[in-house]
């Protein structure tokens, strides 16, 4: 099964979401559905039964209050060859990386590159007008879509299928 663990995110955070992302449907761009957007903790790649129990086990240890978190803004990764456009957090983003940190840690994996928390929003696949979805971009880049209380963490599998993947809750571990 392939396994990520992440951090859910309310439906009236999503709907900000899904409202915005609309004028990004630019051809060549896949926008992320409603009900698969989160903040990607880590993603595991295909994994046994017994890897996904270590990975619950390793998100149970993780001992922290709960915090505020605030989706804020849409950016881009690879600002030279865009791919992947997200929403940022601005509030909380510090907490979410020590629970990444935290939990890729007590699993002993290490991550080859900087964690930006963010929930992904769509991929691009030749982008045919940059100009214009830069234009786009500039104009969300300090929206507000709103806060949430973070007070969990949940390991989902994601099942490929020819309609996007789908996801089913593994775990829950409450922080």
């Amino acid at each position: 099964m392939r396994a990520f663990a992440a951090i859910d995110i309310p439906d009236a955070v999503k709907d900000r979401i899904i409202d915005a992302s609309r004028y990004f449907s630019f051809r060549g761009v896949t926008l992320v559905k409603r009900e698969a957007l989160h903040i990607t903790l880590g993603f595991f790649g295909e994994v046994g039964e017994r890897m996904a129990a270590e990975i619950a086990k390793a998100m149970d240890g993780i001992h922290c209050s709960s915090f505020e978190a605030r989706v804020h803004g849409i950016s881009y990764f690879k600002p030279r060859r865009i791919r992947v456009i997200y929403a940022g957090i601005s509030d909380g983003a510090g907490r979410i990386t020590e629970v990444h940190d935290a939990l890729l840690g007590k699993l002993g994996i290490g991550d080859p590159e900087r964690f930006v928390p963010h929930a992904t929003i769509g991929r691009i696949r030749g982008m045919q007008d940059r100009k214009a979805f830069l234009e786009i971009a500039s104009e969300y880049e300090d929206y507000d879509f709103g806060s949430f209380e973070v007070g969990s963490i949940v390991l989902k599998t994601s099942t490929l299928t020819p309609n996007g993947s789908v996801y089913e809750e593994l775990h829950k571990s409450e922080l």
